[in-house]
Parts: structure tokens; sequence; C-alpha cells
């Protein structure tokens, strides 16, 4: 499962590279399939819960960076003041 998750993620990662939006969802499914793939290995005896939990906050960042980057011609995510003259 963890290595579905993987190849699910590069795939998405590069059709965000290629500036596909659906790329996007293909990153976060494969991300949930990678932790949810370690931790049945972790729970299994292989590494333990400590080296599933460093996995999963790696995964976490990259879920984050994933969610904000933005498509060119997307909106800002945050408004910014116009100058005063």
């Amino acid at each position: 499962v963890g290595w579905i998750g993987t190849i699910l993620s590069a795939w998405g990662g590069y059709q965000m590279y290629q500036e596909k939006r659906e790329g996007k969802a293909t990153v976060i499914y494969g991300l949930a399939l990678n932790v949810i793939g370690s931790l049945i290995s972790a729970l299994g005896g292989s590494g333990g819960l400590s080296s599933w939990l460093i996995g999963a906050l790696i995964s976490f960042a990259i879920y984050y960076l994933v969610i904000i980057s933005r498509f060119p011609g997307d909106p800002q995510l945050v408004a910014t003041p116009t100058p005063k003259s």
C-alpha cells in the first residue's frame, strides 16, 4: 500500500510540474495511502511507531506545501493591501 502511495504521489507531482490541476488531488491521495501503508508496516513490527511518526510528519509537510501551491493565474492566498500614494 505504501509503495502505491509513493508512486501516486510521484505521478501527481509530475502532473503538477506540467501545470495540470488534477495532479494536486493525485498527490494528496498518494500521501494518504503512503501514511496508511507505513502505519500498517509499523504495526506489523517493522520500524516501530516512532519511525512512522517521523514519516507522517514529513508527509504532512509535503501535504501542506501541495495545498498552498498555486498555479499560474490562481488568486493569491492573502489579499495584499494597495499602497497609498
